[in-house]
């Protein structure tokens, strides 16, 4: 008895799935049929609007050249500061930075540089060294 009741059950469920999905599918064709014809009708009312035309894309008119921006001209800007003679160089817009031009600061930034090479090269040769040695030892 149990078995028949859960069989017929089971079947109910799935007849009631089936008939969803069924009109579940005709709602969807039915949208799509309109959404169609709607299109259709704005097509036809659009084209008497417009009256005749021919349907053929328009190109591209004519070949155009394209316009070159030009480059702002570095401005000089000469500040004296405690009698040294300082220029300043004002990059294009898109950097917005100021290069101070001092011959003593340049000399500053060219000894640290080099000192800062000499260590890089330091670690370096440290790291080359360590390495051989790891190698011979194992």
């Amino acid at each position: 008895m149990q078995k028949q009741k859960r069989k017929k059950r089971k079947e109910r469920k799935k007849r009631k799935k089936r008939k969803k999905r069924k009109e579940s599918q005709e709602r969807k064709e039915k949208e799509k049929k309109e959404k169609e014809k709607k299109k259709k009708e704005r097509k036809v009312k659009g084209k008497e609007r417009k009256g005749k035309k021919d349907n053929k894309k328009k190109g591209k008119k004519g070949w155009k050249k394209k316009s070159k921006k030009r480059k702002k001209k570095k401005e000089k800007i000469n500040i004296t500061k405690e009698g040294r003679d300082i220029t300043k160089f004002v990059t294009s817009q898109k950097h917005n930075n100021l290069y101070i031009s001092d011959p003593e600061e340049k000399q500053k930034k060219k000894k640290e540089k080099k000192r800062k090479g000499e260590k890089e090269k330091k670690k370096k040769k440290k790291k080359e060294e360590y390495k051989k040695k790891r190698k011979t030892k194992y």
